[in-house]
């Protein structure tokens, strides 16, 4: 779990948020470490947390929890609310399902887990916007508008930079909830380091001073 990003999304593993949908978006990087996050903040708050691992070997998936994660055995009765957190949705598509049966299974795991059981879906899907996949983008596309929370991370446009590693662009959806108010957007550029990750204003990296 990445302190500075719980600072930047206002999030704490104390008070819990409940019934949202979270989409992981990466393009020209890995967004990996998003999902580290997410599963360390969830397994932390006490949620019961189903992860869908499509892209990596359990060991792998283990190998970072240990880095990130401390955490003391939990009653029975103190669990909070489940967590769905799938990595990565595009697999399902590279292994020939449709985009509206990938639409479909998030919508049915939306209703199940965000609305009926009040727990938390986190997915993540890589996109790229000069990509010839239509079918990804389609599904992105979509997923974008249906979602509450949406991090994208992106590599730089200039290419590889030791100490910027990307950019990651916070989109609070608030349009969904009816209140007429535009939704809110915050941009940083982030350097990943062994176990943390830094998040600063766009143009103010050390390296660029």
């Amino acid at each position: 779990m990445f302190a500075e990003l719980n600072d930047l999304l206002d999030a704490s593993p104390q008070r819990l948020e409940t019934g949202k949908f979270t989409l992981l978006r990466d393009t020209r990087t890995d967004g990996s470490f998003l999902v580290h996050h997410f599963l360390s903040f969830y397994l932390r708050a006490g949620c019961k947390v189903c992860f869908v691992a499509l892209l990596q070997s359990f060991s792998h998936y283990n190998i970072i929890a240990q880095k990130l994660v401390s955490l003391t055995p939990a009653s029975s009765d103190s669990w909070k609310g489940p967590v769905l957190l799938v990595d990565d949705l595009s697999v399902l598509l590279s292994l020939g399902a449709t985009p509206v049966a990938v639409l479909d299974f998030i919508h049915y795991c939306r209703v199940v887990v965000c609305s009926q059981l009040k727990g938390n879906v986190v997915v993540l899907v890589h996109s790229n916007e000069d990509s010839e996949d239509e079918e990804n983008e389609l599904v992105v596309n979509s997923l974008c508008h249906h979602s509450d929370l949406i991090l994208w991370v992106e590599g730089l446009a200039t290419g590889f930079c030791k100490d910027v590693h990307g950019q990651i662009k916070i989109t609070r959806r608030v349009s969904l909830e009816l209140t007429g108010e535009q939704d809110v957007v915050q941009i940083y550029q982030y350097k990943i380091q062994d176990k943390n990750v830094t998040f600063f204003a766009r143009g103010l990296s050390a390296a660029v001073l």
